[in-house]
């Protein structure tokens, strides 16, 4: 039978108790206090290390989260000395083709339907609208067919030519490269390209320029009607003339096929021509006239709600700021306690172990 009484300094200290088993009277706990110094200094710094990398990648995944779901001001004290610069795409498929292709001009030229849907454009392309929210277009480009000599993107847009006095560029077909050479080019900042294209290489055309949802379009719609207007029995083929796709671009002068591209594309939305069936229907659908958003109710609640959104976020990032900022400065007032404790040594405690054996 074994038993032990123990006692220690006056001071109060908690003991460090010698391993069992160790036949000694005294023990000394320099050893002890070194390794608790050592232990707590560098458990802290390396807790200190995780949580500021933890905040940081809290704080990025918010941001591009929040980044990709609206296009929220960055808060002041995180704005950049150079404010973002954007432009807008956006891609037509050609008016209207005629019945027949063997017949004179069938092959290359827009019908007379088509012409009416051509002015129509002429005439609600020139002013702000949903689909064109910075007004008319600074720059017109077509694709030229010359295996075919199809000119009917070219015939599309020449009523719109004509109303803002602007040349029509001519792109090669299937030179998607070509295309984006020269919106980098000849689209300046705040500014919007319109593109008339073929639809049967459309979809590739934005496989090609690749929005951020590219994959969500794999063909052309067989149909897409305006709400306005049925398009014809007789037409052949795909019967979708009425939407507009419509790409954000972003300047970021990125690497692409070791090519430097100044423009990028973002998320890809559908808009409506609202065509209805005459060359002075009055515009409607996503070619309505805005002066003001609030001209429409539904415009207006939209309007709204993302103004609200856009604050929310401005806030929430700036509130995250904050707390990162805060954090910071705590771990680095613990950090000089902990080195100003690491300076004042500890006094081993001491402690007496009386054995009795039986």
């Amino acid at each position: 039978m074994s038993s032990y009484t123990g006692s220690h300094d006056e001071e109060e200290q908690e003991p460090f108790l010698p391993a069992y088993g160790r036949g000694v009277s005294e023990v000394e706990g320099e050893e002890a206090v070194e390794y608790l110094n050592g232990a707590r200094g560098g458990t802290f710094r390396n807790l200190s290390v995780a949580v500021n990398v933890m905040l940081v990648c809290v704080g990025v995944a918010i941001c591009v989260l929040l980044g990709m779901i609206i296009e929220a001001p960055v808060p002041q004290s995180l704005a950049a000395k150079k404010p973002r610069c954007e432009a807008l795409m956006l891609l037509i498929r050609h008016a209207e083709k005629m019945k027949d292709a063997n017949e004179p001009g069938g092959g290359t030229h827009i019908s007379k339907v088509g012409k009416k849907r051509a002015e129509y454009l002429g005439h609600c392309m020139t002013h702000k609208s949903p689909a064109f929210p910075w007004g008319a277009p600074s720059v017109l480009m077509s694709v030229t067919n010359q295996s075919s000599g199809s000119t009917r993107p070219y015939e599309t847009l020449l009523p719109l030519s004509h109303a803002l006095k602007k040349d029509i560029l001519k792109i090669q077909d299937d030179d998607y490269e070509g295309l984006m050479d020269a919106v980098d080019k000849h689209v300046a900042c705040g500014e919007t390209v319109l593109v008339a294209w073929h639809h049967s290489t459309m979809m590739e055309l934005v496989e090609a320029v690749m929005p951020s949802n590219f994959w969500m379009y794999d063909e052309w719609p067989a149909e897409c009607p305006s709400e306005h207007f049925v398009e014809p029995k007789w037409l052949p083929g795909s019967t979708c003339y009425d939407i507009i796709l419509s790409m954000p671009l972003r300047e970021k002068h990125s690497v692409s096929d070791g090519k430097v591209r100044r423009w990028w594309p973002g998320w890809m939305d559908v808009y409506h021509e609202g065509f209805g069936g005459e060359p002075d229907s009055k515009c409607k659908e996503d070619l309505r006239k805005l002066v003001e958003y609030e001209d429409t109710e539904t415009s207006s609640k939209q309007e709204s709600w993302r103004s609200e959104l856009r604050v929310a976020t401005a806030e929430a990032l700036e509130k995250l700021h904050t707390e990162m900022e805060h954090a910071e400065a705590e771990m680095e007032r613990k950090a000089a306690e902990l080195k100003a404790a690491d300076a004042k040594p500890l006094t081993p405690p001491r402690v007496h172990v009386d054995v009795v054996l039986e």
